[in-house]
């Protein structure tokens, strides 16, 4: 019968018989009292120590281990990731700041298209009014020479 060995604390358990679909999700520590020379010990109390970063901590940086040795991967510990967190959100930041500045260009940009029209628009207009005063001016020399 073939043992399969918990990569994370070490114990054997038949392969048979390993489910850890069933586990709790929570971690448990156990204070235990002695029951006398030879007589073995018994649990007093039982409680969680999840909010323990000295017992989660050394925990959840062997499971990075083991995943990275399942899944193929590197994966970061708690100060790579805050490192590259770091990193991301200054991207997101420069990001951010030249998006406004794209921002303040595109309105600058329609500030001067719609100033051009405008200048367009007065110089048609201008031209218009020479073609009038010229058109006038043929009219009064035709008048003259007459």
């Amino acid at each position: 019968m073939s043992q399969l060995v918990c990569p994370l604390c070490g114990r054997f358990v038949s392969i048979s018989r390993f489910d850890p679909s069933n586990f709790e999700a929570d971690i448990f520590a156990v204070n235990v009292r002695g029951l006398g020379r030879g007589r073995g010990f018994a649990v007093s109390e039982t409680f969680s120590v999840l909010g323990e970063p000295e017992i989660t901590g050394v925990i959840a940086e062997r499971c990075r281990i083991i995943l990275g040795l399942i899944e193929g991967k590197k994966i970061l510990s708690g100060g790579e990731a805050s490192v590259l967190m770091a990193e991301v959100d200054k991207w997101k930041d420069e990001a951010m700041r030249e998006r406004r500045s794209s921002e303040d260009l595109f309105a600058k940009l329609v500030e001067l298209e719609t100033q051009a029209m405008s200048w367009k628009k007065e110089a048609l207009r201008s031209r218009r009014g020479r073609e009038d005063q010229i058109a006038q001016l043929a009219g009064l020399e035709g008048v003259l020479r007459k």
